[in-house]
């Protein structure tokens, strides 16, 4: 059949509305300096509608996802001030590894590169890390590294940030730490203790007595928890802070350690843990 110029024309538009034309990134997590140095371009993002696309990569496992993205800061690079599609592919099929991925309204550290005209981020899942401190106002980071603007975003309370969920995010320490190096991570970590929310000052002092066993919060704040527990108060009790001042007890001091089997078996109790 011969095809007529419109017919054709038509054709060309339904193959530009197909996905686009890209295959998975590797399946090694990369190291944050390696996704540094690959980006085109690093910007903080919020998620709008997240797509799955007809496209599987060559294995028939991995999924094309496109994600429309709101840019908030952009630390490097030149993406497009508005909303835009990012692309990457899901993880392959079995991954066991625990990932937190893009969702509505979830925001986050995009590393980006241009390929075949699209934006998609490096390394696939890789190229997106969790922000739960809020959105941060740009002229607070400007002039500054983008190694350390990533950290102080990590790090740092913004605004309409939920302090629980700030205090769940165990992995932000460990980037900080390996962006801008131990010491300034652990000053921006210390700064935390001093944090209105018993959760975050908790998850603050796990962080740095990870890194220094002698850290001097965790008599302090494990001691402050179980002078509540002694009075009967679980208010607010959560499996998450029952797990993470357990994780102090091997850090506080021999006074407080002593205290702390009957106490913190009564918070778990309360929390509904074994």
């Amino acid at each position: 059949m011969e095809l007529r110029p419109a017919g054709l024309v038509l054709l060309g538009m339904l193959a530009a509305c197909g996905p686009p034309p890209l295959q998975p990134d590797g399946t090694a997590r990369p190291s944050l300096t390696d996704l540094l140095r690959r980006s085109d371009a690093i910007l903080v993002a919020t998620a709008g509608k997240v797509t799955t696309t007809s496209k599987y990569g060559s294995d028939g496992c991995a999924r094309l996802m496109r994600v429309m993205v709101s840019p908030e800061n952009v630390l490097a690079g030149h993406p497009p001030s508005r909303s835009f599609d990012e692309y990457y592919f899901s993880p392959r099929c079995g991954s066991s590894d625990y990932l937190e991925l893009p969702k509505v309204g979830s925001r986050g550290v995009l590393f980006l590169r241009k390929e075949h005209g699209y934006w998609r981020t490096v390394a696939d899942y890789w190229g997106f890390i969790p922000v739960h401190s809020g959105g941060h106002a740009p002229q607070s980071l400007a002039g500054k590294p983008v190694e350390r603007q990533i950290a102080e975003i990590l790090l740092k309370p913004g605004e309409g940030y939920s302090p629980g969920e700030f205090a769940l995010d165990g992995e932000a320490s460990d980037a900080a730490r390996a962006l801008i190096g131990p010491g300034p991570a652990n000053q921006l970590i210390q700064s935390l203790l001093d944090h209105p929310d018993i959760r975050v000052r908790v998850a603050a002092c796990v962080a740095l007595a990870r890194d220094h066993r002698n850290a001097s919060c965790a008599s302090r704040v494990l001691s402050a928890y179980l002078d509540r527990f002694e009075k009967g108060d679980f208010t607010g009790i959560s499996r998450s802070l029952v797990i993470r001042l357990r994780a102090l007890e091997g850090y506080a001091e021999p006074s407080v350690r002593s205290r702390a089997p009957y106490l913190l078996y009564e918070a778990s109790a309360a929390a509904g843990l074994p």
